[in-house]
């Protein structure tokens, strides 16, 4: 399951894509609990945002797959749900847009420590960066003139 932070007419969204497709989960929370009759644990109410949801955890995390199982195997798609949109309609935003501190561990790998040239280190590299950098997939990379020749990709992990 792939949860993305999404915007639709600039409002963000929690969703999850499933091939070229976006599932609104909250939005589609009512439409499964109806049709299957699982109110659950999870609430009558489903988190709209990345944060919330990741601050609720795990019976969430098991709706959220039951609903993404239930479009799928619907056939559910914009033209018959309110809660799907085509991937290529919505701007997909960083995963968790305003986290509290993000705390970046360097040289972390032997590979990288070899393509920079530099030893391992014997105690872990740690930096920061502003949750103002992030950027959603596809956005540009911006860097000051002269700071640099090239960017180098990082993952993330919430």
């Amino acid at each position: 399951m792939k949860l993305v932070t999404y915007s639709l007419s600039g409002i963000p969204r929690l969703g999850t894509v499933f091939d070229d497709w976006v599932i609104d989960l909250a939005r589609a929370y009512p439409a499964f609990r109806g049709i299957e009759g699982r109110v659950g644990r999870a609430g009558t109410d489903f988190p709209s945002d990345m944060l919330s949801f990741l601050r609720r955890g795990g019976e969430v995390w098991q709706v959220a797959r039951q609903i993404t199982d239930w479009v799928k195997s619907a056939d559910l798609d914009s033209e018959n749900a309110s809660f799907v949109h085509p991937l290529s309609g919505v701007r997909l935003l960083p995963p968790v847009p305003d986290p509290g501190k993000i705390i970046c561990v360097g040289l972390n790998y032997a590979d990288h420590c070899r393509e920079q040239n530099l030893e391992k280190p014997t105690s872990p590299v740690l930096f920061a960066k502003f949750p103002s950098s992030l950027i959603g997939p596809e956005e540009t990379i911006s860097w000051p003139p002269g700071s640099t020749e090239k960017v180098d990709y990082e993952a993330e992990l919430a």
